[in-house]
């Protein structure tokens, strides 16, 4: 499991069946996932960890790989390549420090 269905498992959201396309006998092909982490969700998380956190973000390039390396008061935590699981990543290791409120907030953006 990766950090980003971790954090979706945290707020209660669960998989959700997604159109994929029809078959050759024009059946209904459906796929079971977790809903998209868009652009847009993260930023509204990142935004709100700002409002409510000391939040910095380091992006470092070397052996032809990014790292990114995200800091909050309580944590820090990194990835190589992939900014919206280092995110999550967060989201998951503060969980237990967010008021209901945030919580509540998180998983509206996530919904």
């Amino acid at each position: 499991m990766n950090e980003i269905e971790k954090m979706y498992e945290n707020t209660g959201i669960g998989k959700q069946k997604y159109f994929v396309m029809q078959d050759e006998n024009y059946k209904d092909v459906f796929e079971i996932k977790y809903p998209p982490f868009t652009a847009e969700k993260q930023l509204e998380i990142l935004k709100l960890l700002i409002r409510h956190y000391k939040t910095e973000i380091y992006c470092r390039y070397a052996n032809d790989k990014y790292k990114l390396i995200m800091y909050t008061e309580d944590c820090c935590t990194s990835d190589i390549g992939s900014f919206e699981n280092v995110l999550a990543s967060v989201v998951c290791n503060i969980w237990g420090l967010l008021s209901e409120e945030e919580k509540q907030q998180i998983k509206g953006i996530l919904e």
